[in-house]
């Protein structure tokens, strides 16, 4: 499988991404940003993999071998990667494997506006850089961004109380950022598994695994916390615990963001992957916003709530993007927004139950040659069906019922279809899940 994937690039170090490749997708990257960019300065930071050290040297002397700078910012959390891009409206480079396994690494590259590359963008750093000489090698310098991080959040944030939260960050590069952030605000808090270890001894650092929540979840319990809060490895997604000790989903949590921040600011756009929950769309329109929905990833969101303007964006993987902040996604930011608003709307458990709870499958992930003629096949059967109230194929096909939805989506990197469903009642469930299976296994090719 290619390291050139949709979202980003990541493979196996040494063996699928190592010093040599990391150099030429750098010079690459830089071959690209000054056909853009007039910004000669370039931002490198690194997660905490044992392998990240090495790799962001060799994209330093990349970069300034082809003449321009670098700011070397650390080993920090995407949260001070982004902001230091907005500080120094500089693009950058971060390399990080997110939730994978150790031996996994990767590059994040960005525009200077924070932009992730997009698909095509991504292919195009496959590319062999041309060589050249250049009168005058580029300068390293090293910032630390933490304080001012730090003072911006201080002027967004403002707590009614304090509460009591506790912090898994699983090992990753999050843990000293978000300590020095926590005691700037001087709540009652704990964080699980601070130091960075790029061996991940505790567990893999993905929140959206359940067994990777299972101490978070005790500890919650065991000192009365207000709620705790996941994080991955380089802190991008958030996975929230309400006080009782149980995982809140990322759509319902996006449900909550939702209809608070719609209480200040009516009339406003939400953006929401095509995998949430139904009660979204309700919800949001009750709270007199406008729901638009968008194709999974995180590119695809980011993307989507720039093009409308929208105030919030967030998908079923806890990737929580807000306008605010600039429009992109980090777990810090959107830690602190959750504590702001229990703080006054109270307990995390009671916002999450005044949302509608229905019947939903766990996502089926099957192997499948023949990804796309299965989802074509499927939408030409249930567009003749009596029972579809409606189709939506931004992103695979989405058959909406009466009391229900089932999505069929092609993998971006694997042959593999995803398959997931939703009903009001268990038997409408199961209606539809053998609705859909029918169809699909007629098609598929194992």
């Amino acid at each position: 499988m290619s390291i050139f994937q949709p979202y980003d690039i990541r493979g196996r170090y040494p063996k699928e991404i190592n010093e040599d490749i990391v150099k030429d997708i750098a010079q690459r990257f830089v071959e690209m940003i000054e056909r853009r960019e007039k910004n000669k300065d370039i931002i490198i930071s690194r997660d905490n993999r044992l392998s990240s050290p090495e790799l962001a040297k060799a994209a330093r002397d990349a970069i300034t071998e082809f003449g321009y700078n670098v700011i070397d910012i650390g080993m920090v959390p995407i949260s001070l990667f982004y902001f230091s891009m907005r500080k120094f409206r500089a693009p950058g480079i971060m390399i990080t494997a997110s939730h994978n396994p150790p031996d996994y690494n990767g590059i994040k590259p960005c525009w200077s506006d924070t932009m992730a590359f997009s698909q095509a963008e991504i292919q195009e750093l496959s590319k062999k850089p041309k060589p050249r000489k250049v009168e005058q090698k580029g300068v390293v310098r090293e910032e630390d961004v933490l304080q001012d991080y730090i003072n911006y959040l201080r002027d967004r944030f403002s707590f009614t109380k304090s509460l009591k939260v506790v912090f898994d960050t699983g090992n990753g590069s999050v843990g000293p950022t978000l300590k020095a952030v926590m005691d700037s605000f001087g709540h009652d808090y704990k964080i699980l598994f601070e130091e960075p270890d790029g061996s991940y001894p505790n567990h893999m650092p993905d929140p959206t695994k359940p067994e990777n929540m299972k101490r978070l979840r005790e500890v919650v319990l065991e000192g009365g916390a207000d709620m705790g809060v996941g994080f991955d490895g380089d802190g991008d997604r958030s996975v929230f615990v309400d006080e009782k000790g149980n995982v809140i989903l990322g759509d319902r949590i996006l449900i909550i963001f939702a209809k608070q921040m719609l209480k200040e600011s009516p009339g406003e756009k939400i953006i929401y992957d095509i995998r949430s929950t139904m009660a979204l769309e309700g919800e949001i329109k009750k709270c007199g916003g406008i729901p638009i929905v968008s194709k999974a990833g995180r590119i695809f969101l980011r993307e989507k709530l720039n093009k409308e303007n929208g105030i919030l964006a967030g998908e079923t993987t806890s990737h929580f993007f807000f306008r605010e902040n600039g429009g992109y996604d980090e777990g810090i930011f959107a830690a602190l927004k959750m504590m702001e608003i229990i703080g006054t709307a109270g307990k995390l458990s009671e916002l999450d139950s005044q949302i509608p709870r229905y019947f939903s499958s766990p996502d089926m992930r099957l192997r499948c040659k023949n990804k796309d003629e299965v989802v074509e096949k499927v939408k030409e059967y249930f567009e003749k069906n009596p029972k579809v109230k409606k189709i939506i194929t931004i992103d695979g096909v989405k058959i909406i019922f009466e009391n229900g939805w089932a999505l069929v989506r092609r993998s971006n990197t694997e042959e593999m279809i995803n398959i997931r469903a939703e009903a009001k009642t268990k038997g409408a469930l199961d209606e539809i899940e053998d609705l859909i299976m029918k169809q699909v296994e007629k098609v598929m090719v194992k």
